[in-house]
């Protein structure tokens, strides 16, 4: 008994480490987590870590708390919490269903349509295979059918068609991985964790193959690089108003960008060197060079000089 709790603990620290990295890895991408895709991933994994602790976490510690209780009335308060968890499970499984979308480069209404109905199908299979199917009775086997056809619905749409971000190579591990969370349910299905070495095996795979599809697609993934802001093209006129240039100066400052000597300066603005040269101190002075070329280099930073 001792060693049954010493592997819980174990197992839940290190779903919950996975389910920290899994969190962190979306949150420190801040250029991608604009993008549809990555967003929808990110709600997805947030929601399945929801339903996994409310569902899988909570029936293993109330069987640890009260081991002596009556099985049957232990069930139905497992039974119970499964089934108002639902709205983290269909959350999660919609955000699922949107990512595999938004990930085709292009969508085809026919295969949409068969991918529904052959998930749809996927669920309803218990009920007609057996008609005194109980919900209640099975609703983890319920829940694990739920997250396999929409598995599959998704892995129907992105191996048909190309997607964005990822090559051929890249697609099908990506593939690969979503088959893998929808092969982690068969034992479920199959009723084969009656024992809790099994079990606390299923929920690790559980949390492992489902933060594996988040790292592996937010980093291996070829995104579009971070969109930057323009700068703002910086013009003569402000490079006027900036220093406080009057309007001779502004003349001489646009021939000395032209390379003229004093006397070319002198004699195209009609005035005398002397002139020139004080206006060209000013301009200095105000610029807060010491040369014509520092002066050039300055007004190159311009445009539309």
């Amino acid at each position: 008994m001792e060693l049954q709790r010493l592997l819980i603990w174990i197992c839940f620290f290190f779903c919950l480490g996975l389910t920290v990295g899994g969190v962190l890895v979306f949150f420190r991408q801040k250029e991608k987590e604009n993008l549809p895709t990555v967003r929808f991933l990110q709600y997805y994994l947030i929601m399945m870590y929801a339903f996994a602790y409310y569902v899988m976490w909570s029936d293993v510690f109330i069987r640890l708390l009260f081991p002596m209780e009556d099985k049957a009335f232990i069930s139905k308060i497992s039974n119970f919490l499964t089934l108002i968890s639902t709205p983290f499970l269909l959350i999660g499984l919609i955000m699922l269903i949107v990512w595999g979308l938004r990930l085709l480069k292009k969508k085809s209404i026919p295969l949409i349509i068969m991918g529904s109905m052959l998930a749809v199908l996927l669920i309803v299979l218990p009920f007609l295979l057996d008609q005194h199917f109980d919900v209640l009775q099975h609703t983890e086997q319920l829940f694990a059918l739920l997250i396999i056809a929409v598995v599959l619905f998704s892995m129907l749409q992105l191996v048909f068609f190309p997607i964005h971000y990822f090559k051929t190579r890249l697609k099908i591990l990506l593939i690969l991985i979503l088959l893998l969370s929808a092969i982690v349910q068969l034992p479920l299905i199959f009723n084969l964790l009656n024992q809790a070495v099994w079990e606390l095996g299923y929920i690790f795979l559980f949390f492992l193959v489902n933060t594996g599809l988040g790292v592996y697609f937010v980093y291996v993934g070829d995104f579009p690089g971070p969109k930057r802001e323009r700068q703002k093209a910086i013009s003569f006129e402000d490079f006027v108003e900036k220093y406080g240039i009057t309007a001779r100066e502004e003349e001489v400052i646009l021939e000395i960008y032209k390379g003229k000597t004093n006397r070319e300066i002198a004699d195209c603005l009609f005035v005398t060197v002397q002139t020139i040269k004080d206006h060209t101190h000013r301009i200095y002075q105000k610029t807060e060079v010491r040369n014509r070329n520092q002066l050039a280099t300055l007004l190159r930073g311009f445009e539309n000089t």
